[in-house]
């Protein structure tokens, strides 16, 4: 297992949700946003966004071409 994996999911999956909790302790939901705030969000949502389709690419290379068998 490659350490990008684990980067990639367990590891931003809990600065995601600790992020999370402080932002509900200092804003209420009921508030709008700052536009900082909503400006970190975007920034937030477009890396995350690459670093996905930087996995599916990868994935997608991995991948047996159709019709191709891996069997040794």
């Amino acid at each position: 297992m490659e350490s990008d994996d684990l980067k990639h999911s367990y590891y931003l999956r809990a600065i995601r949700t600790s992020i999370g909790t402080a932002l509900r302790e200092q804003y209420r939901v009921d508030e709008p946003l700052t536009e900082r705030l909503a400006e970190l969000l975007r920034e937030l949502d477009e890396a995350e966004g690459e670093a996905q389709s930087k996995r599916v690419s990868k994935n997608e290379l991995s991948k047996p071409a159709k019709g191709s068998s891996r069997t040794p």
